[in-house]
């Protein structure tokens, strides 16, 4: 078994919970697949990085243009990317003025300009993945 300091924070579940639901064609209540919490492990897994000055990976970078033009009327105000950084689901420990200035200065480019030039800027892919995973 694997040590529960192998595991980042946060709530661990069975990986049958993933099978079971492929095999039923949907996703399942994982509630009933908690393995155990991770809260307080003092030696727990931990991303490292800098939520206020590293620059955002593609797959943030991809969730903000997604966010941004989902609504576009209200992108512009700093109380969107405010309310955006409130909801630790979305984007967690990304500040809200980051996200800001990540969108005025890349939404006049695209998306598919940041893309494209990830690999020249050594972009992160992910937090967890470094780089850009490679299609076979």
């Amino acid at each position: 078994m694997v040590r529960r300091a192998a595991y980042f924070a946060g709530e661990v579940y069975q990986a049958h919970w993933i099978l079971d639901s492929v095999r039923a064609g949907e996703l399942i209540d994982k509630e009933t697949y908690i393995e155990f919490i991770n809260i307080k492990e003092p030696n727990c897994a931990r991303l490292k990085y800098n939520k206020k000055h590293d620059q955002l990976t593609l797959t943030e970078a991809i969730k903000v243009f997604e966010l941004a033009i989902s609504n576009h009327t209200k992108c512009s105000g700093a109380a969107f990317w405010l309310e955006i950084e409130r909801k630790e689901h979305i984007l967690p420990g990304r500040d809200g003025d980051v996200l800001r200035a990540f969108w005025k200065e890349f939404s006049k480019t695209g998306l598919e300009e940041y893309i494209r030039t990830a690999g020249e800027n050594n972009r992160r892919f992910s937090l967890m993945k470094e780089h850009i995973p490679e299609i076979k």
